[in-house]
């Protein structure tokens, strides 16, 4: 018996899954969920959302690395199909009622913008489509257009395209994994420069 929990321990370790990252996860959709109920008391809920940004960028790294390991290579193919087959279907579900909802029952201003936004988040560029629209996302709480969620889903998509092609090229050139490490937290600390810059 002994044996056995040592042996699933071990292959839950090579899978690297960690039930207490579903977890955090869990409770920041939740608080973010909240937040949408208008709850006075989850005023914060923008932390829980970089949470749960900051564990996923944790988690597609993680992966990439342990493809690395296990498969002698990152290979970017079998990862962004992965993703696919993960949340296509449900997010193409999702489009395709918003676009009947804008061409049946919408109200004039969101079904003229309905088709932008559906194309935007077909693309994975709809949180820029708000950004040149100048859509606040606060704002929309009292007429949203029903693409809005999507601006998230967006944002992931854009960074499990840019992450992987930026581990799978230094490691590439380098085969360092200091290298790496390196070039991820310069990354990281231009872009929260850059954050603190908009913000001022």
């Amino acid at each position: 018996h002994r044996d056995q929990t040592e042996g699933t321990a071990h292959a839950g370790a090579l899978r690297g899954y960690s039930p207490g990252l579903d977890g955090m996860r869990c409770v920041g959709m939740m608080y973010m969920l909240a937040y949408h109920g208008e709850m006075p008391w989850s005023t914060g809920a923008f932390l829980a959302l970089s949470q749960f940004f900051t564990l996923s960028g944790f988690l597609v790294g993680a992966v990439l690395l342990r493809s690395r390991r296990d498969e002698r290579g990152i290979v970017l193919r079998s990862f962004w199909a992965r993703r696919a087959r993960r949340l296509l279907p449900g997010a193409l579900l999702g489009l395709t009622l918003a676009a009947v909802y804008g061409a049946t029952v919408a109200d004039a201003s969101q079904a003229d913008v309905i088709p932008r936004h559906v194309a935007g988040a077909a693309l994975n560029v709809v949180n820029w489509v708000f950004v040149l629209e100048g859509t606040s996302y606060v704002d929309q709480f009292a007429a949203p257009s029903p693409v809005l969620p999507f601006w998230s889903l967006s944002v992931e998509e854009q960074f499990y395209l840019i992450l992987p092609l930026l581990i799978a090229g230094v490691w590439a050139f380098t085969r360092s994994r200091r290298v790496l490490a390196g070039v991820v937290a310069t990354v990281a600390v231009a872009s929260a420069s850059w954050m603190l810059v908009l913000y001022a």
